[in-house]
């Protein structure tokens, strides 16, 4: 009789909880219809009230954005060149490094391959692929003692695989330097650099494919940063090639290196011009700029004429 007793009441509980259950999913399917019916409403007032073409300034329209400092947060680096024959073994490198940190240096800048294709560090692909015996700087001895004195190092790489579009020299070209570039990011540097890319409206449509694909090889900690020559600036489709850019790069580096100056001008007036027209361009994505090493003069004059700029976003190389 006991057991007919308890077996009811269990059976009287659970139809009084299934009964709770129901009443909260209705409720719940009515609450959360309730927000769909308000989410909806917010996106499509969200999609009513966004600009149309025929609503946005022409001077938008024309690449002549305002200042944004939603990029304010990308990385200004000041970083001189450290160069990679003087550091051959792993004395050498300590000695690099702790110059750098007597120096004060918190960033450096390493030529890792230049734009005629020359590698200066000791690769494994390059060994592997060409059959030369890899030289040069040994990465997995200067990365980890520049990392240790938290130094920020980046790496300056020149591409090569545009040279020959459309053959299989640049297709294989296109590969080899992929695989280079992970290689690098591998082994744990903070930013590639790339340069010699031909930034054009007719090559940006390839530009962007290869800088896809090199984005998706290279680890999330490692930045992605992309040259463009200082001419772009002052072109019509300048906006639109830099924004392009900028799609796929964490940094734009305005490239001095091949700075000429007009009869009579000097090398800080041309570049002080530069800066002038590019100012946009500096302010809207915190641009860097590249400088030539190699003439100590001129360095130091385009070094001068940025800081009259407020331009503190700088690498220098050879």
């Amino acid at each position: 009789m006991r057991e007919n007793y308890i077996n009811v009441g269990r059976i009287k509980r659970a139809r009084r909880q299934t009964k709770h259950r129901v009443i909260f999913i209705v409720i719940s399917a009515f609450v959360i219809f309730g927000l769909s019916l308000l989410l909806g409403y917010y996106l499509r007032t969200q999609v009513d009230t966004m600009p149309q073409r025929g609503d946005i300034p022409a001077e938008m329209l024309s690449g002549q954005l305002p200042a944004d400092t939603s990029d304010a947060s990308k990385i200004s680096i000041m970083a001189p060149d450290l160069p990679l024959d003087g550091i051959p073994d792993a004395a050498a490198v300590a000695a690099a490094v702790e110059e750098l940190v007597l120096g004060s240096r918190e960033a450096v800048s390493l030529c890792l391959r230049d734009d005629a294709g020359e590698v200066y560090y000791r690769s494994s692909v390059a060994q592997n692929l060409t059959g030369q015996q890899a030289a040069g700087v040994d990465l997995s001895l200067l990365l980890p003692a520049l990392r240790n004195a938290d130094i920020y190092t980046s790496a300056m790489f020149g591409v090569t695989a545009f040279s020959a579009p459309g053959t299989g020299e640049g297709d294989l070209l296109y590969a080899y330097e992929s695989t280079l570039i992970a290689e690098i990011g591998a082994a744990g540097i903070d930013e590639i650099l790339l340069t010699g890319l031909p930034v054009t409206v007719d090559t940006l449509d390839a530009v962007s494919t290869f800088l896809g694909e090199v984005r998706r090889q290279l680890p999330d900690s490692v930045q992605l940063a992309v040259a463009v020559p200082a001419a772009v600036t002052g072109e019509a489709a300048g906006s639109v090639l830099i924004k392009q850019i900028s799609q796929y790069a964490d940094t734009v580096a305005l490239d001095l290196r091949g700075l000429s100056a007009a009869e009579g001008q000097s090398p800080a007036d041309a570049a002080t011009a530069i800066f002038t027209d590019a100012s946009l361009y500096f302010s809207k994505y915190n641009m860097r700029v590249l400088l030539p090493a190699a003439d100590r003069d001129t360095f130091s004059a385009l070094r001068q004429s940025m800081e009259l700029n407020g331009i503190h976003n700088w690498q220098s190389a050879h």
